[in-house]
C-alpha cells in the first residue's frame, strides 16, 4: 500500500488551453505514514487511447521535491508548465487524445504514488511540416532504396531458384498494371484530377475538377466522386496486428447526366462539397491518425474503370480557437464535454454521471447496489487508467470471461478504483495501456463490497 497520496489540482481546469500557453497549478501530498521521497516528478504531454496502439508524448517535466514526509502532514508544490501546441484534444470513437499534467512520487521499497488531470487544449495552427504530415524523402534515403533494390535483383539473378517466386509475382504485377493503369488511360487519353488547394478548414467548401481529354468519343455510365473522413488506429503487432477503423465523413457527388466524352475536346467537370464543420483535423501520431481522401472513379461501359485519389487536410484556424472559446464562456463547460439534452428529451446515462451517483452514496451499500442494478450492462464509453492484472478471484467468475484476464485500474474523472474483465483479444492493448489513460466499450456488472471497486466487462 502507497504511504502517501498526490492530487492535482489546477488554477484554471475549465480552460481551453491553446498553443504557447502554460498550465500551473499544485500537487497535493497528504503523508499517510513518514515517507523518504526520492523524488516527486510533474510532466505535461498528451496521450492517445481507443482502439490502437498507445502513441503519446511528454513535453516537458521537472522535480518538484526530494526529502522526507512526515505522517499526517500535507503539502502543496506548485507547478508551471507548457502547453503541447499539438494535437489538440480529439475524442472520437476509435480514437481520443488527451492532454494531461502527471505526478508521480518515487518511494524506494514501495508502490509509487501516481496521479493524472486532463486538461483540454485547441489548436490554431497544423504542424510545420503540413497538415498532412507528408514525409519528403530525402537524397540519401532515395539513394539507400536504389542500393538495396539493386542488390535484391542481383541476389535473385544469382540464384535461379529464386526465380520461380519472382516471376510468378512480376506477372502478375504486369497483369494489374496494364488492367488497371494502361488500358484506362490508354482509352481516355490526358486525364487530370485535381483539389483547387491542399488544406481546408472545418464548413469549407471543397472544389475539385477533373479534365478529360479523349482522342475519340468515348462512352461513360458515369463519374463517382468521394470525399471520405476516417479514424486509422493500429493495435497489436505482428500476427496480432489489427487495423480498426470508423469512417467519421462520407459524402460526394454522383455525375450521370454527361454519357459521352466528345474527343479532341477537352471535357471540364468541375465538382463541389460542403464539409462537416466538426474538428476532425488531419492527423498522424504513429499507430493512430486520422485520414481525409477523396476519391474519383469514371465508370466505363466493358471496360476497366479509370480510378485516381488525392490525399487532402483538414486542418486547424485561428477562428476555430476563438469559437470554441467563446462557446465555452458562454455555456460554462469545456468543448469536449456532453451537451445538455432539449426539453423533452431524456438525457443520455453517462459513465461519469453513474460515477458521481454511485460516489455519493458510498458507504451504503444498499443503494450502492440500487444504482448499480439500474445501469447494469447497459452499454457506456468507459474512460479508465489500467494498473495491473490479477488472479481470477470468487468475486469475479459470474463476470469474467472463460479465457480473458482480469484488470485493477481506476476511473479518471471522477477517481474510482474499478475491476475490469477484459477478453484475450484485447490483452495486448491493455497490457500498453498500463498506467495510461484507455477508453472504449463496456457496461458495469456489478460492485465488489468487500475490495470497494466498481466491476466493469469490457467489451471485444
Amino acid at each position: 500500500m502507497a504511504k502517501c497520496s498526490l492530487a492535482i489540482e489546477l488554477d484554471e481546469p475549465d480552460r481551453l488551453y491553446t498553443s504557447n500557453d502554460r498550465i500551473r497549478g499544485s500537487v497535493v501530498v497528504r503523508a499517510d505514514d513518514d515517507v523518504q521521497c526520492k523524488a516527486l516528478q510533474v510532466r505535461s504531454g498528451w496521450a492517445t487511447h481507443g482502439r490502437g496502439n498507445i502513441d503519446s508524448h511528454d513535453l516537458h517535466s521537472e522535480v518538484l521535491f526530494q526529502g522526507q514526509w512526515r505522517s499526517g502532514e500535507e503539502h502543496r508544490y506548485r507547478f508551471d508548465l507548457p502547453v503541447s501546441a499539438w494535437p489538440p484534444t480529439y475524442h472520437g470513437r476509435f480514437l481520443s487524445v488527451d492532454h494531461y499534467v502527471h505526478a508521480t512520487a518515487d518511494i524506494p521499497w514501495a508502490f509509487d504514488p501516481k496521479e493524472s488531470r486532463p486538461y483540454q487544449v485547441v489548436s490554431s495552427k497544423a504542424p510545420e511540416a503540413g497538415v498532412a504530415e507528408k514525409a519528403t524523402a530525402s537524397p540519401l534515403v532515395g539513394g539507400v532504396v536504389k542500393f538495396v533494390f539493386i542488390g535484391v535483383a542481383l541476389f535473385m539473378l544469382l540464384n535461379p531458384m529464386l526465380w520461380i517466386f519472382g516471376i510468378p509475382i512480376a506477372i502478375g504485377y504486369g497483369i494489374w498494371w496494364f488492367l488497371k493503369k494502361y488500358l484506362p488511360k490508354k482509352l481516355l487519353g490526358q486525364v487530370e484530377y485535381t483539389l483547387n488547394q491542399e488544406s481546408f478548414q472545418p464548413g469549407e467548401t471543397l472544389r475539385a475538377t477533373l479534365r478529360v481529354h479523349p482522342t475519340k468519343d468515348i462512352a461513360i455510365n458515369s463519374v463517382i466522386w468521394s470525399v471520405t473522413g476516417t479514424e486509422v488506429c493500429v493495435s497489436g503487432s505482428g500476427s496480432n496486428r489489427r487495423t480498426h477503423r470508423h469512417e467519421l465523413f462520407r459524402g460526394g457527388k454522383f455525375v450521370d447526366e454527361l454519357r459521352i466524352l466528345p474527343g479532341n475536346k477537352e471535357t471540364l467537370i468541375p465538382l463541389e462539397l460542403q464539409l462537416p464543420d466538426k474538428p476532425c483535423f488531419t492527423m498522424s501520431l504513429g499507430s493512430n491518425q486520422i485520414l481525409w481522401e477523396t476519391k474519383i472513379r469514371i465508370d466505363i461501359p466493358r471496360w476497366p474503370d479509370w480510378n485516381h485519389s488525392l490525399a487532402m487536410q483538414l486542418a486547424p484556424s485561428k477562428e476555430i480557437v476563438e469559437a470554441a472559446t467563446v462557446e465555452t464562456i458562454a455555456s460554462g463547460r469545456g468543448v469536449s464535454k456532453p451537451p445538455t439534452p432539449a426539453a423533452g428529451e431524456e438525457p443520455d446515462v453517462t459513465f461519469a454521471a453513474t460515477l458521481e451517483m454511485i460516489q455519493s452514496v458510498i458507504g451504503d451499500d444498499r443503494q450502492v447496489d440500487r444504482i448499480v442494478d439500474a445501469v447494469r450492462e447497459l452499454p457506456m464509453q468507459l474512460n479508465l487508467i489500467p494498473q495491473r492484472r490479477e488472479l481470477y478471484s470468487s468475486s469475479s467468475k459470474d463476470h469474467a470471461y472463460s479465457d480473458g484476464h482480469v484488470v485493477i485500474g481506476q476511473t479518471i474523472d471522477p477517481v474510482m478504483p474499478v475491476t475490469m474483465f477484459i477478453p484475450r483479444s484485447l490483452a495486448d492493448e491493455f497490457d500498453q495501456a498500463t498506467d495510461r489513460p484507455w477508453s472504449g466499450e463496456g457496461s458495469i456488472v456489478g460492485y465488489d463490497h468487500r475490495q470497494n471497486r466498481l466491476q466493469l466487462r469490457i467489451e471485444p
